[in-house]
């Protein structure tokens, strides 16, 4: 199991949380803004599956404009089934095998965390699954929310606009701030040496990878025009890498990059698991990952199910995965 504590904005972990489809993607928030409700409807994770939404349809709410009646009416029209728990307060969002429970509502001020102290926590296992069994008793006890009853409240925010002497005006709702663009989440694979049992790294436990840097026929490292090496990972942070070992040709591993690549020859040659005597010379540049996914390496999904051994022929050390071949290697992985 895995648990990750985020203060401030979670707009990005969020689109990697949703950024793929889902079997489930159930949300549990008191306050939704239209600008928020139109962010969530262009995720892949939002298009597909059981999608369910539970909100608190309280007058005051729908007066006040912190719950959009038009945001509610577009996840409902976008396939979210939507029910009322009158006197909801707690924020839940369920993606699959994995939940975030935090402070923040799905509303510009939550999900960007400006003007406002939130604090959230993304877990998987254990903890996800009790989240569920919690949001499941809660949609027991709600109430469906009708087509009709959606409709009025809509007529009612318009009206309620008008007499103040202008047209609904989404982006002036409360808690309003423009969607900062994010670097979408990139994955990657490549490859590590198999000795033993095997590299391994638990979900949610902290460490490090090497890449190899560029040399010339003479051996001799190649420099850049700036004079830093050449051959630097093009991972950035909140990247996925997927790890697979090059001997038995199986991807059992798959981790999040938390610090970009730094050229740091003499601590991988300190650090390096098989104590080779020219790690550092031979893979330089060090990446800090944190583990995402584990499977045991006999039921770990192999290359050839992935359909990617024309790059490793080539002999790239590591290269972009492709959406469709993540989503095999989530669904080998049992997510």
């Amino acid at each position: 199991m895995s648990v990750e504590v985020l203060d401030g904005s979670f707009q990005g972990r969020l689109e990697l949380l949703l950024g793929i489809r889902r079997q489930t993607v159930w949300l549990a928030a008191p306050f939704l803004t239209n600008p928020i409700a139109k962010w969530l409807v262009r995720l892949p994770a939002a298009k597909h599956g059981d999608r369910r939404l539970l909100v608190s349809w309280a007058s005051n709410s729908i007066d006040t404009e912190y719950l959009s009646a038009h945001g509610v009416d577009l996840l409902r029209t976008s396939g979210f089934v939507v029910r009322n728990l009158l006197g909801l307060h707690a924020k839940m969002i369920l993606a699959g095998a994995h939940v975030y429970i935090g402070s923040g509502n799905l509303t510009s001020s939550g999900v960007h965390g400006r003007g406002n102290t939130e604090i959230g926590v993304f877990a998987d296992g254990s903890t996800a699954a009790t989240a569920k069994t919690l949001f499941d008793t809660w949609w027991i006890q709600a109430s469906p929310l009708s087509e009709k009853e959606i409709a009025d409240a809509m007529k009612r925010q318009e009206q309620s606009a008008k007499k103040r002497g202008r047209d609904i005006d989404y982006e002036a709702q409360p808690g309003y701030e423009p969607p900062q663009p994010t670097p979408a989440p990139r994955v990657w694979i490549k490859s590590l040496h198999y000795r033993d049992g095997g590299w391994t790294i638990a979900p949610g436990e902290e460490s490090w990878i090497s890449d190899p840097g560029k040399r010339n026929a003479e051996g001799k490292r190649i420099l850049r025009k700036d004079g830093e090496p050449a051959g630097k990972p093009g991972y950035q942070v909140g990247d996925e890498i997927c790890l697979y070992f090059g001997t038995v040709m199986k991807v059992p591993l798959i981790v999040e990059v938390t610090r970009p690549p730094k050229f740091a020859p003499d601590s991988v040659q300190q650090k390096s698991y098989g104590k080779e005597p020219d790690a550092g010379e031979r893979w330089p540049w060090l990446t800090r990952v944190k583990g995402r996914h584990r499977v045991p390496l006999e039921k770990a999904p192999d290359i050839d199910y992935l359909g990617i051994r024309g790059p490793i022929t080539r002999g790239l050390p590591h290269f972009r995965l492709s959406p469709e071949s993540y989503q095999k290697l989530l669904k080998g992985f049992g997510e």
